[in-house]
């Protein structure tokens, strides 16, 4: 059950000490990792069965320490 899921999510994470997150945000940080490896947001969208605009508005995050990187596109 959904409860249960929670539950153990819980559980798992505080015996690691890491964060506790949502499950959700799994599908968020799958959805980044992939990008950064290089994955299409395409294949992104089907393997999370989302759609491509749904990945590239929430999925693909850039973190501050990358945005940087960024500005050479520009230049």
């Amino acid at each position: 059950s959904q409860s249960e899921i929670r539950r153990r999510n819980v559980d798992y994470a505080e015996k690691a000490g890491l964060l506790v997150i949502r499950i959700h945000d799994f599908r968020h940080s799958c959805g980044s990792h992939l990008f950064k490896k290089g994955a299409k947001p395409a294949e992104i969208a089907d393997w999370l069965g989302d759609t491509i605009e749904t990945v590239l508005r929430v999925c693909v995050h850039v973190k501050e320490n990358e945005k940087d990187a960024l500005a050479r596109y520009v230049e």
